[in-house]
């Protein structure tokens, strides 16, 4: 499902009008305001699906994990580094990430139960130490 829903968000951002201008609008707001555009609609409606694939995320997490204290900074400290392993602004390079974050912790615990969580971590490390800006250039 998630290559389908990276699919269908690049044709979003990519291939659509409201998605050129959310681009166009991240990158010079008032440039956008000048030629006419309501850029708080812009902005409201990439919230919106922004919202809806949050919602998506975590309609399809729950039912694998368990409710616990902190699992919020955990969840978000491991979607940063996806991003930062693939390259900031790339939904490819997101994809990429995860995969390589999943296979590196699926990895680390099959061989070395204890130290497991360790090497998810040593992937963003080898990463970033030979391609500091993440695997794919930002696609903006």
């Amino acid at each position: 499902l998630g290559p389908i829903m990276a699919f269908l968000l690049w044709l979003f951002v990519n291939k659509t009008k409201i998605g050129k201008i959310s681009r166009a609008a991240a990158v010079d707001r008032e440039m956008v305001g000048a030629v006419g555009i309501n850029v708080s609609w812009v902005f409201g409606i990439t919230f919106v699906v922004g919202c809806f694939l949050a919602g998506l995320g975590g309609m399809l997490v729950a039912p694998t994990i368990s409710v616990t204290l902190g699992m919020d900074h955990t969840l978000i400290m491991e979607s940063f580094l996806i991003v930062i392993i693939g390259g900031l602004g790339n939904i490819w390079g997101a994809l990429l990430g995860a995969l390589i974050f999943g296979l590196a912790q699926s990895l680390g615990i099959l061989m070395w139960p204890k130290f497991g969580i360790v090497f998810p971590y040593a992937a963003v490390v080898l990463v970033l130490t030979f391609k500091p800006r993440g695997l794919l250039k930002s696609t903006w």
